[in-house]
């Protein structure tokens, strides 16, 4: 079951659509376990970084004015690295990092692909 959420005409609409049927064939659960990693693995590299952040912060009992103060990074960047909204430069990754005492390891990365 997928629910579909929208506007229509003006109106909010929602509608509930049966999409079992569609999974019996095997390309297309082939292709819809492929998009399921890639969003997965998309959202960990989005909000992942931001939930380690929010988490280690408060495990230290420090308010985002604290962490920025000792940073030098704005309160509002912490904020939306939290939040999965930033984009933040490897400096200002490493210059959390470090007031947070986390270490971070890079890792080449291999092509997505869905099969």
């Amino acid at each position: 079951m997928m629910a579909l959420r929208g506007v229509l005409m003006g109106r909010p609409y929602k509608a509930v659509v049966d999409l079992s049927h569609l999974m019996a064939d095997p390309d297309v659960k082939k292709f819809a376990d492929g998009v399921r990693r890639q969003v997965q693995a998309e959202y960990q590299e989005t909000f992942g970084l931001g939930d380690i952040v929010a988490k280690r912060r408060t495990e230290l009992n420090l308010s985002q004015i604290q962490l920025a103060k000792s940073t030098g990074v704005s309160q509002a960047d912490i904020s939306r690295i939290e939040c999965g909204k930033g984009n933040p430069t490897f400096d200002t990754l490493k210059k959390i990092f470090a007031a947070l005492q986390l270490q971070m390891t890079l890792q080449a990365k291999t092509p997505n692909r869905f099969d």
